[in-house]
């Protein structure tokens, strides 16, 4: 269940970032190939590719570094902080109950 749920959590974390980032450049002003638009686009493909790893023993840490490498990127642009800190608290929610439904089946078995 963990890998469902954090895998939902950073897929709708991708979706997110991805449509704010045109709305972003247009209120900042910068084009869309400036170098913070490049990172932004950069975190977009690696929480697409941590969606896809979290079945694998080190896709919880991936996603782990990857929410981090989130916050650390929209770290100057306020909005955005906004909403990358409410997606990593979602990530540690996912991570947490997800372990623990996992640990309760596994005892039920």
């Amino acid at each position: 269940m963990r890998a469902r749920l954090t895998a939902a959590v950073v897929i709708m974390h991708a979706i997110a970032l991805g449509l704010s980032i045109p709305v972003l450049n247009n209120v900042v002003g910068s084009d869309s190939t400036g170098i913070p638009s490049t990172y932004l686009w950069v975190c977009f493909g690696l929480l697409i590719l941590s969606g896809g790893v979290t079945r694998k023993s080190w896709g919880i840490y991936f996603g782990s570094i990857v929410e981090v490498v989130a916050l650390a990127v929209s770290w100057s642009f306020v909005e955005l902080l906004v909403l990358n800190v409410i997606f990593a608290a979602l990530w540690i929610w996912a991570v947490k109950i997800g372990t623990k439904i996992d640990k309760d089946r596994n005892e039920a078995n």
